[in-house]
Order: structure tokens, then sequence, then C-alpha cells
């Protein structure tokens, strides 16, 4: 089975997040990635750190690290999300978004496969695409 387990429409860096914010910010999801308040110096921000806008906040702004993404999105992916190491945090996360994890979940699938189509649309589609766009349609009509 193809392990490509996750899409999403692209990041930005710390620097980035910043200046489309124009504050410092923490991932919610975590509450340990940041971008931190620009130096007094006047120094950039360095950007060490991807973010990824999500449908799966409630709440604006829309951004988690990409270490949360990729945690919780993989795991939500999983065919056997029971026995998945990341279903704990997924479920955390589910809550403090206002969702049950299944709800949850089918939104992750949802948001996926209207990336898929997009990057389709555009004549971007990954190769690797195609197999999570399968085991996506599996987990939405319930036969994984």
């Amino acid at each position: 089975m193809n392990e490509f387990t996750y899409i999403h429409a692209g990041s930005i860096n710390n620097e980035e997040l910043f200046a489309r914010l124009g504050r410092p910010y923490v991932c919610e999801w975590c509450g340990t990635a940041k971008v931190p308040e620009r130096r007094k110096s006047g120094r950039v921000i360095v950007p060490n750190n991807e973010w990824i806008h999500t449908p799966l906040r409630r709440e604006e702004p829309r951004w988690v690290c990409i270490s949360c993404f990729l945690d919780v999105y993989c795991a939500c992916n999983c065919l056997d999300f029971e026995a998945n190491p990341d279903r704990g945090l997924v479920a955390q996360v589910a809550a403090s978004e206002g969702m049950t994890t299944n709800e949850f979940r089918r939104k992750v699938w949802e948001h996926q496969m209207a990336v898929i189509e997009t990057d389709r649309r555009a004549g971007r589609l990954d190769q690797g695409s195609i197999g999570l766009e399968q085991r996506l349609k599996r987990l939405l009509l319930g036969e994984a």
C-alpha cells in the first residue's frame, strides 16, 4: 500500500506568518511551536518553523505548526486508527475544536480530498496523492 499519508496546500514560515498576522503566534494544537516577536534590534524572525492553514481550527487564525499537522493528519488517515499511537492526540485536538473524534477525522479527510481536487484541476497532482485519494475514499465510505 502507498505510504503517502497526507497532503496539504502549502506552508509558510515564521516570518511569513508574522507578516500575515502582525503579531506573535503560538500553535493552538501543541502550545509549543511559536512565531516569536521581532527582536528589538530589528533583526528578522528566524524562519525555522513551517505553518499550515487548516479549516479544522474553529477560530481564526487557522494555522497550525507542521509537526502537529503531520501527526494529526497522518493519524486520521491511518487505516487502523485504533492502533495508531497518535489517536489520543487526535481525540484531544478534536475536543479542543469542539468535535468528536469521528467528526474531526471526517473533516480531515474532506479537507484533503479538496486539496487533491484543487491540485488535479491545476494540473499539479502528485502521483503519490493518488494512493492517498484511494485511502481517503475508503475511509469516507467506511470501508477501512
